[in-house]
């Protein structure tokens, strides 16, 4: 059975930036958000508290770059957006951490606007050219199902598979 990490665990993991080494949600898989980066910052612990800046490359070429919050509650965060975000919430959690705290799998409830998913986050500046042995290897650790791991698209490194129509 997965135990899911504790909050001082995300907190002290989480920090940095990272990459999404593989995905099976659209956001990321359309064309339309390329190369995308998310970094975290712890801004309180009790309840834990993370603010996060995601950044990508629009199809212009142009950064973009978005920023929200999301408090801890009963095992998960509750996100909402900054700025012109603010209206929007969604709720994660973290799957699974592997030993060396360089792959993190995050799991996304369904929203308005966006399915149900997982992200495979990949810490900025980590070698991990077998990305897709580790995290099939390590898969129940993760928190990822094999149904999980089946729907996942890699988005680095030689396993990279590009979404339909962006080949």
């Amino acid at each position: 059975m997965h135990n899911a990490p504790s909050s001082r665990h995300i907190a002290d993991v989480l920090p940095g930036s990272w990459d999404i080494g593989a995905t099976n949600l659209p956001l990321w898989l359309n064309g339309q958000r390329l190369e995308p980066v998310i970094t975290y910052d712890v801004a309180a612990t009790s309840p834990l508290v993370l603010t996060n800046e995601v950044s990508f490359s629009a199809p212009d070429g142009k950064i973009r770059r978005l920023h929200g919050h999301a408090r801890w509650r009963r095992g998960h965060f509750l996100w909402r957006g900054a700025r012109f975000l603010k209206p929007i919430t969604s709720r994660w959690s973290v799957a699974g951490i592997s030993e060396d705290a360089n792959v993190v799998v995050l799991r996304y409830g369904k929203t308005w606007s966006v399915p149900e998913g997982v992200d495979v986050l990949v810490r900025q500046g980590a070698d991990l050219p077998e990305l897709r042995a580790i995290v099939a290897n390590g898969s129940a650790a993760l928190g990822l199902t094999a149904e999980d791991f089946a729907t996942l698209t890699w988005m680095q490194g030689p396993e990279q598979q590009l979404p339909l129509g962006l080949a």
